[in-house]
């Protein structure tokens, strides 16, 4: 068993194991989906435009991360956990609680997504018509264009010391 593996069971009922999905089950669940996708008009695919757009828009981000980190504060040193699963393609949503001498201070940090997706654009136009990511049980929907979610995992997944753009929200506790 990979250390990935075990890490995965951790979190399971004793002698439970992970869920397995048989060939007529997955068949039953992919039929759901599209009824799903139907019955709530959920678009699998984008537009040639957003594709276009998200691929231009993606080129260089390495150097626009740079250009931007000094004008945020750096959160590297706070201890943050993911609440994405161990299987999630990236890993872009954590918190972090700060014990203060009056009070706690939660936090919860996302991928600052609207760095790369700003209004008038059509990536814009269609996640705002999306207003979400979808999740099922055979897959996801995504709510921005897999290129960006391509940044997203370059950027949150790679280097854990690397420079990422994120925001937070803070709630004080007493």
């Amino acid at each position: 068993m990979s250390d990935q593996d075990a890490q995965a069971q951790a979190g399971t009922v004793e002698g439970q194991g992970p869920v397995e999905i048989d060939e007529e089950l997955a068949r039953h669940l992919g039929n759901k989906r599209e009824e799903l996708f139907e019955k709530f008009e959920i678009r699998d695919e984008f537009p040639q435009e957003v594709l276009d757009e998200a691929e231009t828009r993606t080129e260089d981000v390495g150097s626009e991360i740079q250009g931007e980190v000094d004008e945020r504060r750096d959160l590297r040193d706070m201890t943050t956990w993911t609440t994405d699963p161990i299987d999630a393609q990236d890993f872009d949503d954590a918190i972090s609680i700060e014990r203060r001498e009056d009070e706690y201070v939660l936090r919860v940090h996302i991928a600052d997504v609207t760095h790369y997706v700003t209004p008038d654009t059509a990536m814009w136009e269609e996640a705002r018509e999306r207003a979400n990511t979808v999740y099922l049980l055979v897959g996801q929907v995504l709510r921005v264009e897999v290129h960006l979610d391509g940044v997203s995992q370059a950027v949150l997944v790679g280097d854990q010391r690397a420079d990422r753009l994120g925001e937070d929200g803070r709630e004080h506790v007493d």
